[in-house]
């Protein structure tokens, strides 16, 4: 199924019926008196920034769709709440969501939080769409869909670029959570099988302020390339530690965001990362990917990166998944309804214009992904890749 997704596209094309040669059915479905969104991130705590981040995203997508008339004439109402990117944060909004809020879809962003909220939401036939957690951990689970690409997809792009440059000797530092710890479990295997070797693992808890041992067990590894993983200005003070125990070997990972470049400054200059990315909307005027760049930039005065991109294309993906089900008649604020929808859906990448964001069996999505460099404090696009695709 086709779903269109952007300010310019309003309708929502039923690709399996039109390829039947059967018109889509009338709508019929019962309209609310306001259609709600719930919305869970880090708002305070140590990842606030990235989730502050994803939440301009959310909030512009929002005012453009009531400005222009809501969703099949009613509004969209927000809810957001604040989790700290904690596991318990996500329990908590997760159950003020489904027990008073009763909103049909959450959108969540981190992996800690997401996974706690996970059985919450299957239980109460909630459709809990993640837009910026990696770990492997969020795949093939009920309820939960991810339009943000996994490490499992991201981790071998990465691992085969680097042994590529003519490293040999990785180690690995990150964060103790699903996120860090995914990515060990997806890149090393990669990199072994590839003939290189891993001589370091270390981890640090997200509270954690000093990463001085850590740091030292790295080093004396003797790698060539570290992969630090971790999330916004976390990854920052991860690079920033390394460079000042003496770490002068090239460093990478993947999801870097602005918070690596606010904090660690020039010690991450030449950092190697694998994201989704936002591409010149010169490159196609007039499409969805152009329309979101130039708004944005208008709205806030800079350019948008990868999280507000998918937090934005993720509310216009629910406002198409609630005319979809009201075309097909069925209640548009039931969940189970919503997430029937959006299995094996595709819709235009809002980050990359002719591009197609297309959801995967294993509930992870196949989209068009960067290998970038830290230059002169900026991501520099070194090549694209379409990540997730069955091979």
């Amino acid at each position: 199924m086709k779903l269109s997704v952007g300010r310019s596209l309003a309708v929502v094309a039923v690709t399996s019926l039109l390829a039947a040669g059967c018109a889509a059915p009338e709508s019929s479905g019962s309209s609310a008196d306001e259609y709600k969104l719930g919305v869970m991130l880090p708002l305070t705590g140590p990842l606030a920034s990235i989730g502050e981040s994803f939440r301009t995203g959310i909030e512009m997508a929002a005012e453009q769709i009531n400005a222009d008339g809501g969703i099949d004439g009613t509004d969209l109402e927000v809810v957001f709440e604040d989790t700290q990117g904690t596991p318990e944060g996500g329990v908590e909004a997760m159950n003020k969501f489904v027990n008073v809020e009763n909103a049909p879809m959450v959108v969540t962003a981190t992996s800690g939080q997401t996974l706690s909220a996970q059985p919450i939401a299957s239980q109460r036939d909630v459709l809990l769409m993640n837009v910026g957690g990696a770990s492997p951990n969020l795949l093939e689970l009920d309820a939960l869909y991810n339009n943000a690409v996994n490490i499992n997809a991201l981790g071998p792009i990465l691992a085969n670029h680097l042994f590529e440059q003519g490293y040999r000797r990785i180690a690995f530092v990150g964060t103790a959570d699903p996120f860090g710890e995914g990515s060990v479990e997806a890149m090393a295997p990669v990199w072994e099988e590839l003939g290189g070797e891993v001589v370091a693992e270390q981890s640090v808890a997200l509270t954690d302020t000093d990463y001085g041992g850590q740091m030292l067990k790295v080093r004396s590894g003797r790698p060539d390339v570290v992969i630090a993983t971790a999330t916004g200005e976390v990854l920052g003070q991860l690079v920033q530690q390394a460079r000042a125990a003496g770490i002068d070997v090239p460093m990478a990972g993947p999801l870097g965001t602005d918070g690596l470049t606010s904090v660690a400054g020039k010690a991450a200059e030449g950092f190697i990362d694998v994201s989704m990315t936002v591409a010149d909307p010169s490159s196609a005027p007039g499409s969805p990917a152009a329309e979101f760049y130039t708004d944005y930039e208008a709205e806030f005065g800079a350019a948008p990166s990868w999280i507000p991109g998918t937090a934005y294309e993720t509310v216009y993906l629910f406002k198409s998944l609630i005319e979809q089900a009201l075309e097909d008649g069925d209640d548009p604020t039931d969940g189970a309804v919503l997430e029937e929808l959006v299995q094996g859906a595709e819709f235009d990448d809002v980050l990359q214009a002719g591009d197609t964001v297309n959801f995967l069996d294993d509930h992870s999505v196949a989209r068009t992904v960067a290998i970038r460099e830290v230059v002169d404090g900026a991501f520099d696009v070194v090549e694209t890749v379409r990540a997730g695709d069955a091979e």
